[in-house]
C-alpha cells in the first residue's frame, strides 16, 4: 500500500462520512447504507465499513485508472466494477457518493435476471449476487477519475458466487420495511463503454529464414596432464678458500755488464792485385782416359781459381 493510495482511502472516507447528518435515522456513510438497505430486502445481514479493504480496492481503482481497463483483482475478496465516462467535472464528495450509490443500485438492478428457483451463477447476475451474498460481512470501496473517465471498485469480504452456495446465501425479496433513503444528487449520465481505438490491420508475418545447420563439433583434444614439478635442491653454501701463502724471493742484484774494449783494427796497406795467369788450355791428350788422380787434380786446380777472384772481388769492394 502506498501513501497516495491510503490518503486517498482516507479523504473518500471522510467526505463520504459527511455527506449526511439531517437525517439521524440515516448511517454517516451513504454508501454502506445503501448496500445494507438493498441487503435488508433480502433478509441478509448488514455489512461493516472496513478500513483494510476500502484501501484495497482504491489501489485496485487507481490500477485501473491508470491501465484503461476494466479487469477483477482476482485477489482474496469478492469484487464489483463500474465505469463512468463523459464526467467533465472533478469529483467533489457530493459527486463521489452520488457515483458510488449510483454504481450499487446498478448492480442490484440485476435482480430483474435472477432466477430464484433455480439459484445459481451466472455472468449478468454476478454483481447482484455478491451485492446481497449472506456471508460477505465486510465492504470498502475505492474510485479514480481520469479525465472524463471514472473508474470505481466494491470489495467484499468474505467473497461470494461460491458455487452449490447460492441458495443458502441469495434469498429472495421479503416484505419488511426499509428506511427512507436521504436525498441523492442528480444521477450521473449513464456508464458509457470504454472508448475503444479503432483496430489496426495486422501485419502479414514475414516468413522465417531456415536456420543454418550448425557443424559437427570438433572432438575435444584431452588435456595433457601436467607433470608435477620436480622440487629444486637448495644449493650447497659455498666454502670459503683458504689462501696460500707464498713467500716473497729476495731479487737478485743484477750483475754490471763490463764493457768489451773495441781496439781499432789496423789498417793494412792495401798490396797490389797479382794479375792472373792465363790458364794454359788443357788437350784432351794431356788427360789419359780412365785415370782419376789427373782428373782430381784439374779440379782442385778450377776451384782454387774460383776463389781467388771471389776474395780480389770483396778486396776490391772494402777499399773503395
Amino acid at each position: 500500500m502506498t501513501l497516495t493510495t491510503w490518503i486517498k482511502s482516507a479523504l473518500l472516507t471522510l467526505l463520504l462520512a459527511t455527506t449526511s447528518t439531517a437525517n439521524a435515522s440515516y448511517s454517516l456513510n451513504p454508501v454502506v447504507t445503501q448496500v445494507n438497505r438493498l441487503r435488508a430486502r433480502h433478509g441478509a445481514d448488514p455489512v461493516a465499513y472496513s478500513e483494510t479493504i476500502c484501501t484495497s480496492a482504491q489501489a485496485w481503482a487507481d490500477h485501473l485508472g491508470h491501465s484503461g481497463a476494466l479487469a477483477h483483482s482476482d485477489g482474496v475478496y469478492g469484487e464489483n466494477l463500474a465505469y463512468y465516462g463523459g464526467q467533465r467535472t472533478r469529483l467533489t464528495n457530493i459527486t463521489s457518493a452520488a457515483m458510488l450509490t449510483s454504481a450499487v443500485d446498478m448492480w442490484y438492478s440485476e435482480i430483474d435476471l435472477y432466477d430464484f428457483k433455480h439459484p445459481a451463477f451466472s455472468p449478468s447476475t454476478a454483481h447482484f449476487t455478491q451485492l446481497v451474498w449472506q456471508g460477505s460481512t465486510e465492504i470498502g470501496y475505492g474510485l479514480t477519475q481520469v479525465g472524463t473517465s471514472v473508474y470505481i471498485v466494491m470489495q467484499f469480504y468474505k467473497r461470494g458466487n461460491v458455487n452449490a452456495r447460492f441458495e443458502a446465501n441469495v434469498f429472495p425479496l421479503r416484505n419488511i420495511s426499509i428506511p427512507t433513503p436521504m436525498p441523492q444528487p442528480p444521477m450521473q449520465p449513464p456508464m458509457q463503454p470504454l472508448p475503444q481505438p479503432p483496430m489496426q490491420p495486422m501485419q502479414p508475418m514475414q516468413p522465417l529464414q531456415p536456420m543454418q545447420p550448425m557443424q559437427p563439433m570438433q572432438p575435444v583434444q584431452p588435456v595433457q596432464p601436467v607433470q608435477p614439478v620436480q622440487p629444486v635442491q637448495p644449493a650447497q653454501p659455498m666454502q670459503p678458500v683458504e689462501p696460500v701463502p707464498q713467500p716473497m724471493q729476495p731479487a737478485q742484484p743484477m750483475q754490471p755488464v763490463e764493457p768489451v774494449p773495441q781496439s781499432p783494427l789496423p789498417q793494412q796497406p792495401m798490396q797490389p792485385a797479382q794479375p792472373v795467369q792465363p790458364v794454359e788450355p788443357m788437350t784432351p791428350h794431356d788427360v789419359p782416359v780412365g785415370s782419376s788422380g789427373t782428373v782430381a787434380s784439374a779440379a782442385s786446380g778450377v776451384a782454387l781459381v774460383f776463389w781467388t777472384l771471389v776474395a780480389l772481388t770483396c778486396v776490391s769492394v772494402l777499399v773503395v
